[in-house]
């Protein structure tokens, strides 16, 4: 039985599956310790390379290719509780972007 696996498992790897996939089943032990592992290890693998494409996607679309133009929308921005938080990061960035801005808080100190 595993001569006739180990046979198939080669016609199979020379035509259809890269050696690296074949290659821990070809061997004379057939422990399916070491085979589940391998196939734990291959589904891992896929899991994490699938997560790692989909976060550089994500980062190729949101900052190289769809910048946004904030000029387009006039010279002026008014930021309403800029003076901390996520107001104030706004206020830096359209400073950044050559953007006039107008800042309003609701205490004079601030």
């Amino acid at each position: 039985m595993i001569l006739l696996l180990q046979n198939l498992l080669k016609f199979l790897g020379t035509t259809f599956l890269p050696p690296c996939i074949i290659l821990p089943f070809l061997s004379r032990t057939f422990f399916p310790s070491n085979n589940l592992a391998f196939l734990g290890f291959l589904t891992l693998s896929y899991f994490f390379y699938k997560s790692l494409l989909q976060h550089v996607i994500f980062f190729v679309k949101t900052k190289i290719l769809f910048r946004v133009d904030l000029k387009k929308y006039g010279d002026w921005a008014v930021v309403t509780g800029g003076t901390s938080g996520i107001g104030m990061e706004f206020v830096h960035t359209f400073g950044g972007k050559g953007i006039n801005v107008i800042v309003v808080s609701r205490s004079v100190g601030e």
